[in-house]
């Protein structure tokens, strides 16, 4: 996949329709096995587009789908929750950063270790960031986690049918206008955060 400064996310339909055990959406089994009538509280909630989205999300991203049917970048994590105050949608993307982001009267004196990099194939420019491998030696491992409200953003709007072909195209549509919102409107601000001339703040 070809990853940009602000493509955060990224839908692999070719992985969903190669891989599919029913011969139709490999992304679909998954949607089944998530047994979304048990996942939803009533019909309301079934037709309520920031409800929804978190389970296409929930079914359709690792840990539960891999290769996930949306693809995050690398180096980044996106999780998708509710807000207390109103149950609107947030999207949280944590962002792992060299602990040199720190201004040196926050840093050790010392060195430390920091995230170390594995490198996806095709994201050669957007690596993984894991833990280092050696324990022993004193780490600063710094995230740093974007919370954006998606209150106001034009969400897939599901049918609320839960089953079969209408299910996994409600999911299919709600998972591709994320990926469109996402990095529509948090791109850039992930952009900026790791000092990407195409960011900006808005």
């Amino acid at each position: 996949m070809h990853w940009t400064p602000t493509t955060l996310v990224q839908i692999d339909e070719a992985t969903d329709r190669d891989r599919a055990s029913d011969g139709h959406s490999r992304y679909g089994v998954y949607l089944r096995q998530q047994e979304p009538k048990k996942w939803f509280l009533d019909d309301d909630e079934a037709r309520d587009p920031g409800v929804f989205s978190r389970f296409a999300w929930a079914a359709g991203t690792g840990p539960v789908m891999s290769p996930a049917y949306a693809v995050v970048r690398p180096d980044l994590d996106i999780r998708l929750t509710r807000a207390e105050e109103d149950g609107s949608l947030l999207v949280l993307v944590d962002v792992r950063l060299h602990h040199d982001a720190l201004t040196k009267e926050h840093r050790p004196p010392y060195r430390v270790a920091t995230w170390e990099t594995a490198h996806v194939l095709g994201a050669d420019d957007y690596p993984a960031r894991i833990e280092p491998e050696n324990e022993s030696k004193t780490a600063l491992l710094l995230t740093a986690t974007l919370r954006v409200s998606a209150a106001q953003w034009a969400l897939w709007e599901p049918s609320g049918e839960l089953e079969g072909e209408a299910l996994t195209d409600d999911a299919k549509n709600a998972m591709k206008r994320l990926a469109e919102l996402i990095n529509t409107h948090v791109g850039p601000k992930i952009a900026a955060l790791l000092g990407n001339e195409a960011g900006r703040w808005q």
